[in-house]
């Protein structure tokens, strides 16, 4: 894999054969929905600005995903799936970014090997889309700071907007992008420490 393309190419190997086990892994007769997914899919049936302990984004993902997939297990899980793929997207683009495409393929792997990612990208909990959203809003933050574009400003105002939609816990990034706006000459060039980082933070604060 001495070439860009050649890592790009087996990141996207890797991670679609892992999405290709856990739609297996989905279809074991065995496994229906544990108590929180079945609670969210509940919540599609009556849709909301709010629900009583999280926001509404967890149960319009339900409500889309088993429109076109049926109200099986498959339905509900889709949403994790492609939220897990998209969370190793987003750590391959953004170590590709800041060093190349070796590094962001090798983070990508190692994100994929934590279980900690295999349960949120296999059980559609409102830290999947949380983890997604957190890590694409930092991404994109960086991406604007460092090429002062207006456009990556917006995007990461979205990001972070939808995952405040997953999770109230997003609130927490607020003072973060404050802060790095603040000190943002000093965050560009400490790119390695934001990198290492940026998708651990929601997985800690998940926990409260």
């Amino acid at each position: 894999m001495r070439s860009n393309l050649s890592y790009k190419s087996a990141f996207w190997i890797v991670s679609l054969a892992i999405v290709l086990a856990k739609i297996v892994f989905v279809f074991r007769p065995e496994l229906d929905l544990f108590t929180e997914e079945a609670q969210y899919w509940l919540w599609s049936k009556n849709l909301a600005w709010h629900y009583y302990s999280k926001p509404p984004l967890v149960a319009f993902l339900n409500y889309i995903s088993t429109s076109i997939f049926g109200v099986t297990e498959l339905g509900v899980r889709i949403n994790p799936i492609l939220f897990g793929l998209g969370t190793s997207w987003v750590t391959y683009k953004f170590g590709s970014y800041i060093y190349d495409e070796k590094v962001g393929f090798w983070a990508s792997i190692f994100l994929q090997a934590m279980p900690f990612w295999w349960m949120i990208s296999s059980f559609h909990t409102t830290d999947t889309s949380l983890t997604f959203f957190w890590s694409l809003t930092v991404f994109l933050l960086y991406k604007a700071l460092k090429e002062k574009n207006l456009n990556w400003w917006i995007l990461a105002g979205l990001a972070a907007a939808l995952g405040l939609m997953a999770k109230v816990m997003m609130v927490l990034a607020f003072p973060f992008l404050f802060y790095s706006f603040c000190k943002k000459e000093r965050w560009v060039r400490s790119g390695e420490t934001c990198y290492f980082s940026f998708w651990s933070c929601p997985w800690d604060l998940s926990r409260f």
